[in-house]
């Protein structure tokens, strides 16, 4: 009977496929990496400007109550601090795609190699030697507690999350996650020019009621 099972150099090209698809995937995912950025930089602008017409409002709030009523101030007043609370939000969320876009890149420019590396380094002394070798495997565990050692809790408590993703086989957890706090991003701008908008509304209609009644 005619043997099914694939031939060595079969065996080769198929893992040069799974590599090249790899290699594209993560490629596609570091593409993604700086997407945060300009997001960011609406978010600050967007909080800067919150903060400017607050800074406004407080000393002229004597002003302000003839041209848009007690009512209009407070809606107005409500929606404004709205902004800057969810724009305070989305600089949080930022920070944490701009780390995880630093960590992805430190994986795939040297982590990554290393590990080759040492695979392969693994590979030929097992060709090479008859001998089996005791805890040859990379001990992450103990990568991750001396690289988390003097950091504060809550970074641990990150690192330690990307870590178990990483183990659990997914090798591109780092990305996933970045698209996951990327998304929160989004939402986050997408409340904040949200509120800032329906601040603008509610004190043009507070305003024209005001004037519609003097």
């Amino acid at each position: 009977m005619p043997t099914t099972e694939p031939s060595a150099s079969q065996i080769e090209i198929l893992r040069a496929r799974a590599s090249t698809e790899s290699a594209l995937t993560e490629a596609l995912f570091a593409s993604f990496l700086k997407v945060h950025e300009p997001l960011e930089t609406f978010a600050n602008w967007m909080l800067a400007g919150a903060a400017a017409i607050g800074a406004f409002m407080i000393p002229n709030s004597k002003n302000l109550l003839s041209v848009v009523s007690s009512e209009g101030f407070l809606v107005c007043g409500g929606m404004l601090a709205a902004s800057g609370l969810v724009g305070l939000a989305s600089k949080g969320f930022s920070a944490h795609c701009f780390a995880l876009s630093e960590l992805c890149k430190t994986t795939s420019s040297t982590i990554h190699p290393k590990v080759a590396e040492f695979e392969s380094t693994l590979k030929e002394y097992r060709e090479n030697h008859a001998e089996p070798l005791v805890e040859a495997n990379l001990r992450l565990d103990k990568v991750v507690d001396d690289f988390l050692a003097p950091a504060p809790w809550w970074v641990r408590v990150f690192a330690r999350r990307v870590a178990c993703q990483a183990k659990s086989g997914d090798p591109y957890a780092g990305y996933a996650l970045y698209m996951r706090t990327f998304g929160r991003l989004g939402w986050c701008i997408a409340l904040q020019s949200g509120f800032f908008f329906l601040f603008l509304v509610a004190g043009l209609y507070y305003a024209y009621i005001a004037s519609a009644a003097a």
